[in-house]
C-alpha cells in the first residue's frame, strides 16, 4: 500500500524527522543507542520495499531520519568550549565582520575553527587590543574566552590582549575574492552616497550590520529590523533585477534564470552565507531545478529540502535565532495561503497592498512568540508599517543596485548616490516617526512553555479552520437530496 499523502510531502517530513533527532540527540546523547536504531530501521526499511509495502518503509525512512538527526548532532555538542572559559588558549579564527574601533581596542564577530587544536564551529565576538586583524583575514591568536547569559542564551567574547601574539595564517582564493568584491562594493558607497547612506547599504546590501548606528534601533523600535537581516525578500528582490536586465538584451528565458541563479549563489557567498540567505538560495535553485526538469515543485518540499541541505552542513544552526525566524516565516507563509488563498483584485495596486498587508500578518502572527521570547518585545502596528517600509525599502535597494551598476561612469553614479541618499535618510526618518509611536510595541517575553502553548493553540485553530473550510467547500460541491 502506498502512502500518497507523505509520499507528496516526503522531503519536508524528512526535514522534519531530522529536526526530531537533532532536538533529541542534543538533550540525549545517546551514540550507541542511536546508532543501533538507525541500524536497525535501515534494515526495516530495506525489508518492506522489497515486500512493496511502501507505508511502512515510508515510516521507517522517516524514523531513520530521526535516529541519523540524534547521531548528526551528538559529535556537534562534544565541542564543549566552556570548558575553556577563562583560561589562556591558541585560538584559530576568521574575521567574519568588519571590525569597529571601540575604546582601545576592535570589536569584531569571528568564527572559532579550533582552540588549542581542538575543532570548533562557533561564531563569538572579539576583543581585540592589538588592532591586527581585518575583515576575512585567518589568525592563530592567544586569548581568553569570558560568557554571559542574558534571556536564557549563553554569549561568549574572545578577548585578545594589546600584547598578545597573533599569526596571520595563509587565505584561501575564495576568501581573497570575497574581500576584494566586499572591498569594492563598500568603495562605491562610501564614494557615492553620505555618510547615513554608506551605512545603510553597507548592512542592507552586504549584511555588515555592524557599521550602523542609531539606524538600527530605528528601525528596531518600528519592528522592521528584518528588513536589516538579509533574508528570502533581498534575495528574492535581487535575483528579479539581474532577471529582467538581463531580459532587456533578449536573452532567453532558460538562460536568464540560470545566470540570475548563478548571481544569487555568488551574493549568498559574498555575504556570509547567513542561514537566512542560504535558505532562500537553495529554495530558488530547487525551484529552478523544477522548472528546468519539468516538474511542479511543491513549495514545503522545496522548504523541507533547503533545511535538510543546511542542517546536514551544521546541525547546531537548528539553535540559532536566526535560522527559526527564517524557517518559520517562510513556513508561514506556504500554509497560510494554502487555507486562505487570497482573491486577484482588478486593481493592480490594490492587489500588491492586499497580498503585502496578509503576507506582514502571516510573518507576525507566526513569529510572535520567537521575537518576544529571543528580544522580549511585542509589536503591534508593524503589519501597517510594513505597507508602507517594505515598497521604499525595494525601491532603494534596486536604486543601490543600479548604482554598482553604473559605479564607473562619474557623473550618473554620484547622482543615482544623490537620490539614494535622499532615499535613505527618508526612510530613516519615517522608521523613526513610526517607532515613536506609543502602541508600535510593548516589553514582554514568552517563556519556552508559552511558545511552545501558542504554537499548539495556533496548529489547533489552523487545522480547524482548514478541516470546516473543506467540509464547507464538500457540502457545496455534493448537496445533499432532500
Amino acid at each position: 500500500m502506498k502512502s500518497k499523502k507523505l509520499d507528496h510531502l516526503l522531503p519536508f517530513c524528512l526535514s522534519l524527522s531530522l529536526i526530531i533527532g537533532i532536538v533529541i540527540g542534543y538533550h540525549f546523547p545517546w551514540f550507541w543507542i542511536f546508532l543501533t536504531m538507525a541500524l536497525l530501521s535501515f534494515s526495516l526499511i530495506v525489508i518492506f520495499y522489497k515486500k512493496n509495502n511502501f507505508f511502512l518503509s515510508d515510516v521507517f525512512i522517516t524514523l531513520f531520519f530521526i535516529f541519523l538527526g540524534a547521531l548528526w548532532v551528538i559529535p556537534s555538542i562534544k565541542q564543549d568550549i566552556n570548558s575553556f572559559s577563562r583560561k589562556e588558549a591558541q585560538f584559530q579564527l576568521k574575521v567574519i565582520s568588519l571590525p569597529q574601533e571601540g575604546a582601545n581596542r576592535n570589536i569584531f564577530y569571528a568564527k572559532i575553527k579550533k582552540i588549542n587544536n581542538v575543532l570548533f564551529n562557533k561564531k563569538i565576538k572579539v576583543m581585540d587590543y592589538t588592532y591586527g586583524m581585518e575583515y576575512l583575514y585567518s589568525y592563530q591568536a592567544q586569548g581568553k574566552i569570558s560568557k554571559r547569559k542574558y534571556a536564557g542564551r549563553d554569549f561568549y567574547t574572545l578577548w585578545v590582549k594589546k600584547d598578545a601574539e597573533v599569526k596571520e595564517l595563509p587565505i584561501p582564493f575564495r576568501d581573497r575574492f570575497a574581500r576584494k568584491t566586499t572591498d569594492h562594493f563598500l568603495s562605491v558607497f562610501k564614494n557615492n552616497l553620505t555618510e547615513q547612506g554608506y551605512r545603510f547599504m553597507a548592512s542592507v546590501f552586504l549584511g555588515r550590520r555592524e557599521v550602523l548606528g542609531e539606524e538600527k534601533q530605528m528601525l528596531t523600535n518600528a519592528g522592521v529590523a528584518h528588513l536589516l537581516a538579509l533574508s528570502g525578500l533581498h534575495l528574492g528582490l535581487i535575483s528579479l533585477i539581474v532577471f529582467f536586465i538581463l531580459r532587456l538584451f533578449y536573452l532567453p528565458f532558460r538562460k536568464c534564470l540560470i545566470i540570475s541563479l548563478l548571481f544569487l549563489l555568488l551574493y549568498t557567498f559574498l555575504t556570509g552565507m547567513a542561514w537566512s540567505t542560504l535558505r532562500a538560495a537553495l529554495m530558488y535553485s530547487f525551484l529552478a531545478a523544477g522548472f528546468f526538469m519539468k516538474r511542479r515543485v511543491n513549495l514545503l518540499n522545496s522548504l523541507g529540502l533547503a533545511g535538510l541541505c543546511t542542517l546536514l552542513m551544521n546541525p547546531l544552526a537548528l539553535f540559532e535565532v536566526g535560522f527559526q525566524l527564517s524557517y518559520v516565516a517562510v513556513f508561514a507563509l506556504i500554509v497560510w495561503f494554502k487555507i486562505f488563498p487570497v482573491k486577484a483584485l482588478l486593481n493592480r495596486f490594490l492587489n500588491y497592498a492586499q497580498s503585502l498587508f496578509f503576507c506582514s500578518l502571516c510573518v507576525t502572527i507566526f513569529l510572535t512568540p520567537l521575537i518576544s521570547q529571543y528580544f522580549g518585545r511585542i509589536y503591534i502596528l508593524s503589519v501597517f508599517y510594513n505597507l508602507v517600509l517594505i515598497p521604499f525599502f525595494a525601491l532603494l535597494l534596486t536604486t543601490g543596485f543600479l548604482l554598482i551598476i553604473f559605479s564607473a561612469l562619474g557623473f550618473i553614479a554620484q547622482s543615482i548616490g544623490g537620490i539614494l541618499s535622499l532615499g535613505i535618510a527618508g526612510f530613516v526618518s519615517l522608521s523613526r516617526l513610526f517607532g515613536s509611536f506609543r502602541l508600535s510595541y510593548f516589553e514582554y517575553r514568552f517563556s519556552s512553555y508559552m511558545v511552545w502553548g501558542y504554537y499548539f493553540l495556533l496548529a489547533a485553530v489552523l487545522i480547524s479552520i482548514r478541516w470546516y473550510m473543506k467540509t464547507k467547500r464538500m457540502a457545496v460541491e455534493c448537496p445533499v437530496e432532500s
